[in-house]
């Protein structure tokens, strides 16, 4: 069964248990698991096991499903064991997997398509080096989520296994302390995948691209030195190059304004949201001198943040848009203590040098038999004036969706005969038992964005199980009193009204109405529809239009039996918890095949009067209905006879004033009964009119429960003389 559409969905959902190999171990941490470009789980997981639930990450059951289960992380080191799921599936002879890293998914739900989508997950490796060796210098290590360069550059240089093999003797400790120092009070922190078909020395240069900086042997301690490009110098402390020191200069050559770039957009990987990301820096005077957007782009994939990128972006627009000159220097060996990114003062008149800061780019120290020091140099563009350029502002975007909460409001009921017809057709509701009850259940939206609601059904007593999707229903309360017979109802505080059909149900207390026409403010409807009857309604009364919304839990209950529904709704940040959705309970009557409520209730002629004259007989009236008849439209109370059902009578008991019954009429089968004085007798004041359907002894769901008074000679003179 189902609500709306009446339709059903069905589907199969499918669990693996298998065993992943992501990686060489050991890792510090898996972070993220990511299915079909999808995020299914974030965290902080070592040794242990990731317990994740996205149930509804490709579309929930209506579509696609999920994925939610067990992993058991595995790290790689070198004293794991082996998984205990693995040895339960595989046996005793499983092994460890030691030096890899591991995910072993144990029988997790993987959605409701048989084809395994794309699995990835996301890993730290910082803090732990190979072999469980001992991170250098752990302190620096970390730069938020990122590594630091320093530490990447010494560990591509030093370890045993992938590495280049050099001993940890063989570094400059000073030096790259120093460096570790700069990149991790700048935040120059860095994320990146080393292919191993890319040779370990291009990666290398990658990095030192990122960071700007320069990695050498030193001349005199034979050591490797790691320098970064910075402002770092006293220009005092700078040895100066001149016409004493330097034999010739070659290729002097300064770049016209014609082709500098004034535009520059780095490329770097955007850890927040998994994609490419780009920042563009661009010199505005340069670009009004030039009168064109000069660009170029550069790549630097190993940046995870905007700031960063903004940092690399504003280095090389720096030396991209300043005429920065460079030239072939040979010198003596005053110059042969210049390492490559060793800075020192250039002075050069015939080139109308007087004192310029340059950089070391290349240094050839020449044969034995000769003492030229042959340099390529660059002015530095540290020494130029600096801009400034702010980093990427926040977007400023907000996930729109909402935590999934519970529904304000229920309506749950026992689907009168109407309802089943609508889902299981005229000869499936007919075959029936008598003692067989289903429920119809729907909720009022609960946050703008909540789709629909899953319904969760305990019918065994053992817990809660999925039975299927209900949409919201829209609602309203009634802003004034309502008597039995009026049509044009008052409304306030409505949600999805403007959803609201014509010529549809809605529920109000007990009474099923009829929508005839409806506004933000009131509604038209006919009153006592299906098997209900007219009643009255105090103020606030709850009117859910549920007709096309009402959905079913599809067990069949049987009379005395109890309901108990939940419903979960849905949003785009998921599925609300069961525990957090408020209990929905009813026990069966066998309502669909109690016979339908006679309809037009008159007192002497009367709708609903409310008194008579103790010295005049009773008329009560009515309008045979028929549940197996009315299954084309709905029709309200004032509707004219039909049926009825083969078998029913009427019953019409009178009550007095203190609920004594005096006087009952059964197996009535006509729509009239004429009640004398004589069988009134003398009792006056308050009292009870109840008229119902019978049929094979079942009575109608509803009935017609009036109170009226039986009044004395005129109202001046109370129910009777001098009496009250």
């Amino acid at each position: 069964m189902g609500g709306g559409s009446k339709g059903t969905t069905a589907g199969y959902k499918y669990y693996l248990g298998i065993h992943m190999i992501l990686c060489h171990g050991p890792i510090d941490f898996i972070t993220k698991l990511i299915v079909d470009g999808k995020e299914a789980w974030s965290g902080s997981q070592g040794d242990g096991s990731i317990t994740f639930s996205a149930e509804t990450l490709f579309g929930g059951e209506d579509r696609e499903g999920g994925v939610s289960g067990v992993i058991d992380v595995q790290l790689g080191t070198e004293t794991q064991l082996p998984n205990s799921y693995l040895v339960s599936q595989l046996g005793s002879m499983v092994p460890g997997y030691r030096g890899v890293v591991g995910a072993v998914l144990k029988q997790c739900y993987v959605g409701m398509n048989p084809y395994i989508k794309r699995w990835a997950f996301r890993a730290t490796r910082i803090h732990t080096r190979q072999y469980g060796i001992a991170q250098w210098y752990d302190a620096k290590s970390a730069i938020g989520t990122d590594m630091n360069p320093a530490h990447i550059i010494r560990e591509c240089l030093t370890d045993p296994d992938w590495g280049m093999g050099y001993p940890e003797s063989d570094m400059d400790d000073a030096f790259f302390t120093a460096a570790a120092d700069t990149l991790y009070s700048e935040g120059m922190g860095i994320s990146l995948l080393w292919d191993k078909s890319k040779d370990l020395s291009d990666f290398v240069e990658d990095i030192l691209k990122h960071i700007q900086g320069s990695l050498y042997i030193s001349r005199s301690t034979g050591k490797f030195v790691l320098k970064l490009t910075r402002a770092d110098y006293s220009i005092g402390s700078l040895i100066t190059l001149n016409e004493d020191s330097i034999n010739k200069i070659t290729d002097f050559k300064r770049s016209s304004v014609g082709e500098l770039i004034n535009s520059v957009t780095v490329i770097y990987w955007d850890a927040s949201t998994g994609n490419d990301g780009s920042v563009t820096v661009q010199d505005i005077a340069l670009i009004s001198q030039q009168q064109a957007v000069i660009s170029t782009k550069k790549q630097y994939p190993g940046f995870t943040t905007g700031a960063n990128a903004v940092r690399a972006a504003s280095t090389e627009l720096k030396a991209l848009s300043t005429p920065l000159a460079s030239a072939t220097i040979y010198a003596t060996r005053k110059a042969a203590s210049l390492n490559i990114g060793d800075c020192f003062i250039l002075e050069w008149p015939r080139y109308g040098v007087v004192q310029v800061v340059c950089r070391v780019t290349s240094v050839e120290l020449g044969s034995l038999d000769s003492n030229i020091v042959k340099l390529s140099v660059i002015e530095d563009v540290f020494a130029q004036v600096s801009a400034v350029y702010a980093a990427p502002p926040q977007s400023g975007w907000v996930n729109p969706n909402s935590a999934p909460a519970p529904c304000p409001y229920h309506c749950l009921i026992e689907a009168p005969y109407w309802e089943l017809m609508q889902w299981m057709g005229e000869t499936q509701a007919k075959a029936l038992p008598t003692t067989a009850a289903y429920f119809a259940i729907t909720g009022v939206r609960p946050t703008s964005d909540a789709r629909n609601a899953k319904i969760y059904s305990d019918f065994t007593g053992s817990g809660f199980e999925d039975r299927g999707v209900v949409n919201f229903c829209p609602t309203a309360v009634v802003a004034v009193d309502i008597s039995y017979t009026a049509t044009v109802l008052p409304l306030s505080s409505g949600v999805d009204i403007d959803l609201v059909k014509t010529k549809t149900y809605a529920v109000m207390g007990g009474e099923i109405i009829y929508i005839t026409a409806i506004s933000s403010s009131s509604m038209t409807v006919g009153r006592g529809c299906l098997d209900t009857v007219p009643l009255e309604h105090a103020a606030g009364v709850r009117v859910f239009f549920a007709d096309e919304m009402f959905s079913s839990d599809s067990v069949e209950y049987a009379t005395g039996e109890i309901c108990r529904n939940k419903l979960l709704p849905t949003t785009g940040k998921g599925v609300l918890a069961i525990a957090s959705a408020t209990d929905q309970t009813s026990t069966a009557v066998g309502r669909a095949a109690k016979p339908y409520p006679p309809q037009q209730f008159r007192i002497n002629g009367v709708p609903y009067p409310s008194a008579f004259r103790f010295d005049t007989e009773l008329v009560v009236n009515w309008a045979h209905r028929d549940r197996l008849q009315q299954t084309a439209t709905i029709i309200d109370t004032l509707f004219g006879s039909i049926g009825p059902e083969a078998g029913t009578t009427y019953t019409i008991e009178i009550l007095n004033n203190s609920d004594s019954q005096i006087f009952s009429s059964t197996d009535q089968t006509g729509t009239q009964l004429v009640v004398s004085t004589a069988s009134l007798g003398s009792d006056l004041g308050r009292m009870r009119i109840r008229l119902y359907s019978v049929l094979s002894g079942r009575s109608s769901f509803t009935l017609h429960d009036f109170k009226i008074t039986r009044a004395g000679y005129g109202a001046a003179y109370g129910y009777s003389y001098g009496g009250a």
